[in-house]
């Protein structure tokens, strides 16, 4: 058995979620771990109650002391949101779009506030890097959590009957209509712009900890289709490089406790084709033919073998590697496609 079939475990760090809920992080967890979350100073929220730690599954990093912001944070971050729930109809977008030829002195810091009193645009602030980053991941996470809630609404509504079935003739219609209704797209991951502000901020905050061939798993089409996007554009027409992507189906264990997933993965998905498989992931190697290849042959296998009756559920794996940007090129490359060179991206739903 090579070094590669040994491999039992599978280290991933959630990106760019400062956040997410238990099920995904259980989705993420049954075929990865343990994982690395990211969060901003002063956002104190448990990745989930139950035990999150257990056997080492999830850790929670910040980012480096001298990226804190000031003790005044919060103050500042709880202005913003009132300017925002007042403006509804702009977005948190346009509160974030930035002045790059002034910076915030004190007495704009006191226009602002009497800017949010009198419902009037404002901007971010300026005069600290960290603290206009650190906004943006804060308030990144509020829009994900209204979608959340928006999204667990829309559920319920699902499994209810119909108000009016039986009572009017074409109730039929309404209950289809709710079953065809799709989840609510998430808005920090539905606009470009608004992408690149939190990709960047998450960047500048937690780029210091990444390393080589790191995974980076998302529960975002968008986040996705963004970084491949960058590297399609930043090859030329002549030597257009596209990039594989692999896709496997793999037992969702997000139905389970910590503790049966975790014994689960020990005592039924710990076969040699998995661990190679978690090898070829965590190691892409040289030849980029081979091991996509390889990888492929290996998804077909474990879509035929995999004891699919411990599931309650299908998880849909799409695997990204972004090759090595040589020093030579960054010059003329997108910052945040520099940060991906030599990062696995993968797409975890279900």
């Amino acid at each position: 058995m090579n070094k590669r079939q040994n491999i039992k475990k599978l280290p991933a760090i959630v990106f760019p979620h400062a956040d997410l809920p238990e099920p995904t992080v259980k989705k993420i967890l049954s075929f990865f771990g343990p994982l690395t979350v990211f969060q901003p100073w002063f956002m104190e929220r448990p990745i989930f109650a139950s035990g999150a730690n257990e056997a080492n599954g999830v850790q929670v990093l910040r980012p480096p002391e001298n990226l804190k912001p000031e003790k005044g944070f919060l103050t500042r971050l709880s202005e913003y949101r009132q300017w925002i729930e007042q403006n509804s109809d702009r977005g948190y977008t346009e509160f974030l779009q930035v002045n790059q030829d002034k910076d915030l002195t004190e007495n704009t810091t006191w226009e602002i506030r009497q800017m949010i009193r009198r419902g009037r645009q404002t901007s971010a602030p300026q005069e600290d890097p960290a603290l206009k980053w650190h906004l943006i991941l804060h308030l990144a996470q509020d829009v994900e959590d209204q979608k959340l809630e928006a999204d667990k609404a829309l559920k319920a509504l699902k499994e209810r009957d119909v108000p009016l079935k039986g009572i009017v003739e074409d109730s039929a219609d309404m209950e289809s209509l709710l079953g065809d209704l799709s989840p609510f797209e998430s808005e920090p991951k539905g606009d470009e712009y608004r992408l690149r502000l939190i990709l960047e901020a998450w960047i500048a905050l937690f780029g210091g900890y990444s390393k080589k061939n790191d995974l980076l798993v998302t529960s975002s089409r968008q986040v996705m289709a963004y970084a491949l996007e960058l590297w399609e554009e930043s090859q030329n027409e002549e030597q257009r490089e596209g990039l594989a992507s692999i896709r496997f189906r793999f037992p969702d264990l997000s139905q389970r406790s910590l503790g049966e997933l975790f014994e689960i993965k020990k005592t039924h998905l710990d076969d040699d084709r998995i661990r190679e498989m978690k090898g070829l992931i965590q190691h892409p190697g040289k030849n980029g033919a081979n091991h996509v290849s390889r990888l492929e042959a290996l998804a077909r296998e474990l879509e035929t073998s995999c004891p699919w009756e411990i599931s309650q559920g299908v998880l849909n794996i799409v695997v990204t590697h972004i090759p090595f940007i040589p020093e030579s090129d960054q010059a003329k490359m997108d910052k945040v496609l520099i940060h991906l060179s030599h990062k696995t991206i993968i797409l975890v739903e279900g």
